[in-house]
């Protein structure tokens, strides 16, 4: 019983979300962004650039209620460049609006979260767009280095209660395991890991989108606690 109550100890920390994301500009995956181009090298420098109309999903912020953005962004650079209006919101909340020089800088926003509770925040950028000579692309601005996102104000109520409720029953099911067979206890793993298994193959986009982003250290949890209570009654 020692075991479940030390996961019982542990599962408030598997259930925190980071307060700060790092989203290398690199490394952004096409099913997180649309509107965004591929990776480009210039002086030893990599950059994106972006179209019109950018949506970008920033993993694990289901809880954000407030992000604080912090972007590395400059407008075309040519001579007589001149700044390029841009807006970022998060979906129908008011915009912030901002310029952006033919320069690179950093620009720190305030958005306000408009996603439902479970999902993730997207941000939305708009820009006016360009064309290159001997480029078809139409372009927006260039994008470099890392979209970083800190949590700004209290967490989501719905979003927080549906994850602590999700780790409490964990926690209580893995409690009341411990006093049952070792056969029961392996038999209700196994099923529980092939239902997320067919979920995850059938489904892959809708399963990442309906467990919180921290259901798979809550998980590993589980499965370290069912080996030692494996161990501890043989």
């Amino acid at each position: 019983m020692s075991s479940a109550l030390l996961g019982l100890a542990l599962l408030p920390i598997a259930a925190a979300a980071p307060s700060v994301i790092v989203y290398p500009v690199t490394s952004i995956r096409s099913t997180d962004s649309i509107g965004i181009w591929l990776v480009e090298v210039r002086d030893g420098l990599a950059y994106r650039w972006t179209g019109g109309a950018v949506s970008l999903r920033l993993p694990n912020t289901a809880l954000a209620s407030r992000l604080r953005l912090t972007l590395r962004l400059t407008a075309p650079q040519y001579p007589g460049a001149r700044p390029v209006a841009a807006q970022v919101a998060s979906g129908r909340h008011a915009a912030a609006r901002f310029a952006i020089a033919p320069e690179w800088r950093r620009y720190h926003l305030l958005v306000t979260a408009a996603t439902p509770y479970r999902k993730d925040v997207t941000i939305h950028l708009f820009t006016e767009t360009w064309q290159p000579d001997n480029d078809r692309r139409q372009m927006g601005v260039a994008l470099s280095g890392e979209v970083v996102a800190r949590q700004a104000g209290a967490p989501r109520l719905w979003a927080t209660l549906e994850r602590w409720g999700l780790y409490v029953t964990l926690g209580g099911l893995l409690a009341a395991l411990a006093r049952r067979p070792r056969w029961l206890l392996a038999g209700l793993m196994g099923v529980l890991a092939l239902t997320l298994t067919g979920f995850a193959i059938w489904a892959p986009l809708q399963a990442t989108e309906a467990l919180p982003g921290s259901w798979w250290r809550a998980a590993e949890l589980a499965v370290v606690l069912a080996g030692v209570e494996a161990v501890r009654h043989r």
